[in-house]
């Protein structure tokens, strides 16, 4: 009789027999084995359900023979003396008391949260729901129920559940679509109770619900996966970019279907193994979209629903970006070569900014600089700086392009020699001739995140290491030193005060103190030549290298201030640095992040702290170089 016992599995079973038995003579057996298989066939209970019951009753009776055949009496209850426990489960074939009741408990748990989703589905509390979903009522008393669950204008939103229970006029659903869409209507409004504006909300949801040719297998998804409510809800009150997404290619709603599909950090092999498998598609033009895409909504929704870290974020995103980096670069290398022929020299793409440093949000772009080794000629007589901007120029095309299936990356090369003016391609020896030689301080300082992202191997991993040489062996003067902060103050003045970027106390702020930090300690500990500053941070912090409370008050306020950003950038995709403009707008962010109080002063407790910090860390550094 306990909570999930074998009368939560009857209950259930019996309960679905009366309610559908009527229609389904199938389901009129008094045998709870075959009512459980009964069920599964006719697609009340799903299949997984189906067998979890089937199991767990199986569990329970077996324990329940042998506890009345030891007894010889009608025994319901597992002994409560420890030892007596232990001895019984011992003979049921487990280890002990402590391995039995850790599976007795996980089943019962199981068995009643499929009664409850029963219950949330067929119980009388949702009665209110069939009077709103019925067309030929006035709704009157449900109304006032949409109305306390903080909808706006309940009319319209009735108007808008029904289009999704009933479809348009010109095209009606059929009875059992409407009462697919009946059975989650409980699970969609409460996750959409739980959003800021619910009825703004619904319209998107419906928006993406509605782009989908059979609404019937949708609803029988989110029937099955009563959670994925909860995911879809929470997507669309989180970010319109991802909606466009889901309503530009419906298929990639199976991406987000599941707790397990979201998963954890998705290797690179895994990620070039669902490429291929797009790319063997009927549109496998349509390929790297895809897997873009998908992958963006998996990560997003890793963020929203297991609340993954910065950091995370930052992986999965960037890897995926290499990824489709390397498959542009192979394709621009194969069209250059058909048209010139072969250039028998190794080549490289250098990261730099946010994909240099592993750190890429949902809007980044790609800071990249093209690297060949050596000079040389095609048959043609067409020389190496000539043929690798080809390969670059078809790089870039590919993922700068507008399509019917949008653009891939936007992509920065200002960071190479001559900047715009100068050849797409470099070689490795002028590479680091400019850096060592020519490049403004600021450009030395950026080249503190260089990191090979594509091109064959062995040469990209030299260009790696030559260029860091260069970036942590240059020594800043107090002219560089002056420049730097001439660049970071001519920010301050331009941006608006709500840019968490460039502001005073910002983004960048941070990423100075810990350039200026890994310059100082880099000579006695040369693995902080990393562009990534949680990793750089690990190190500084291990080793004792700074301060421990200005540590602290790094990696925190850079935590929290990229948080704030990625957010920002998963509402629309964009590359925008500043905060909302709007007071309500920012309430709004700040209630999906879970922030109580002003967004502005929560992002200023941080900022006026790193202000503090960068003053302290520029006047140590002047005063190192001075000396």
């Amino acid at each position: 009789l306990g909570r999930g016992a074998i009368r939560d599995i009857e209950f259930t079973v019996q309960m679905l027999q009366l309610v559908n038995g009527g229609r389904a003579p199938a389901l009129r057996t008094s045998n709870t084995l075959a009512a459980i298989e009964a069920l599964g066939k006719h697609g009340e209970l799903a299949p997984f359900e189906a067998e979890a019951l089937r199991a767990h009753y199986i569990f329970l009776r077996q324990a329940e023979h042998r506890l009345q055949i030891e007894g010889g009496q009608q025994v319901h209850a597992l002994p409560e003396d420890a030892a007596a426990l232990d001895e019984f489960a011992r003979r049921l074939g487990h280890s002990g008391a402590e391995s039995y009741m850790t599976r007795y408990k996980e089943r019962c748990e199981e068995i009643r949260g499929i009664l409850e989703r029963f219950l949330a589905l067929k119980g009388a509390g949702h009665l209110w729901l069939t009077d709103l979903l019925n067309p030929r009522s006035d709704a009157a008393e449900s109304l006032c129920q949409l109305a306390q669950m903080g909808f706006q204008d309940p009319a319209r939103a009735r108007t808008e559940l029904l289009l999704l229970a009933h479809g348009p006029k010109a095209r009606p659903f059929g009875l059992g679509v409407s009462q697919g869409f009946g059975e989650i209507a409980p699970f969609l409004l409460k996750a959409l109770s739980h959003t800021r504006h619910p009825g703004v909300v619904l319209m998107r949801f419906g928006q993406i619900l509605q782009k989908i040719n059979a609404p019937g297998t949708i609803y029988e998804l989110l029937k099955q996966s009563p959670e994925l409510c909860h995911f879809m809800v929470t997507l669309v009150s989180n970010s319109e970019y991802l909606c466009s997404i889901l309503m530009r290619d419906p298929g990639l709603l199976d991406t987000v279907s599941s707790i397990g599909r979201l998963g954890g950090t998705t290797s690179r092999e895994e990620l070039e193994y669902t490429l291929h498998g797009l790319e063997g598609a009927h549109q496998s033009d349509a390929a790297l979209y895809r897997l873009r895409d998908g992958e963006m909504l998996r990560v997003a929704m890793r963020e929203l629903v297991l609340h993954a870290t910065v950091a995370e974020v930052g992986d999965d995103l960037t890897i995926l970006a290499e990824v489709i980096l390397c498959r542009a670069l192979k394709q621009a290398r194969d069209k250059t070569a058909s048209r010139f022929g072969a250039m028998d020299i190794p080549c490289a793409i250098l990261g730099l900014g946010k994909f240099g440093g592993l750190e890429m949000g949902y809007g980044s772009d790609l800071d990249i600089i093209f690297v060949y080794k050596k000079n040389g000629k095609t048959g043609s007589g067409m020389g190496a700086a000539e043929y690798f901007s080809d390969v670059a120029s078809r790089t870039i095309k590919r993922l700068k392009e507008a399509t019917r299936h949008g653009v891939l990356y936007d992509v920065d090369t200002r960071l190479r020699p001559d900047g715009n003016t100068g050849m797409l391609a470099v070689g490795l020896e002028r590479l680091e001739q400019y850096f060592a030689a020519e490049a403004e301080a600021w450009e030395r300082f950026a080249l503190m995140k260089v990191r090979a992202v594509a091109g064959d191997p062995e040469f990209a991993a030299e260009a790696e290491r030559r260029m860091k040489d260069v970036a942590f062996g240059a020594s800043l003067d107090m002219a560089a030193l002056e420049r730097i902060d001439a660049l970071r103050r001519r920010h301050i003045a331009q941006v608006n005060p709500l840019d968490l970027k460039k502001y005073n106390g910002g983004i960048n702020e941070i990423e100075f103190i810990v350039r200026f930090w890994q310059l100082r300690n880099v000579a006695a500990h040369p693995e902080l030549k990393r562009g990534d500053v949680f990793g750089a941070m690990d190190t500084i912090e291990e080793r004792n290298l700074e301060d421990a409370e200005d540590c602290a008050l790094v990696r925190k306020g850079y935590g929290r201030l990229r948080r704030v950003l990625n957010r920002v950038r998963m509402w629309d995709g964009g590359a925008a640095t500043a905060l909302p403009g709007g007071e309500g707008a920012r309430a709004d962010l700040a209630e999906r992040l879970g922030i109580e109080g002003g967004l502005i002063d929560y992002v200023d407790r941080y900022r006026s702290g790193i202000a503090a910090l960068y003053e302290k860390t520029y006047a140590e550094a002047r005063a190192a170089a001075d000396a």
